[in-house]
């Protein structure tokens, strides 16, 4: 996760602290907003990056994902994933 984490980098900064973009790592960051891992997915999968959105690899995406709820201690690192079931997986 945190090596296709650097796709973000440019606009939300290299730790996620905000730049250009909204912080998303941290505190202030605005990911809780999305309520549960799969609305994070999806909201990424389909807007981000914001100059080519849709242009990463589903496998990407999901790398980003879990990355970004792990590094703002929504969940443990340890935590298995059923891909079929993300929006049931709840941050926050």
């Amino acid at each position: 996760g945190k090596g296709a984490f650097g796709v973000c980098t440019a606009c939300h900064g290299s730790a996620g602290e905000g730049g250009s973009a909204p912080t998303i790592i941290g505190s202030g960051n605005n990911i809780s907003q999305f309520g549960t891992i799969g609305s994070v997915l999806s909201f990424i999968s389909g807007a981000m990056p914001w100059d080519s959105p849709g242009s990463l690899s589903p496998e990407t995406y999901r790398q980003i994902s879990a990355f970004l709820v792990v590094q703002n201690n929504f969940i443990s690192p340890d935590t298995l994933w059923d891909a079929n079931r993300l929006s049931e997986i709840p941050i926050g």
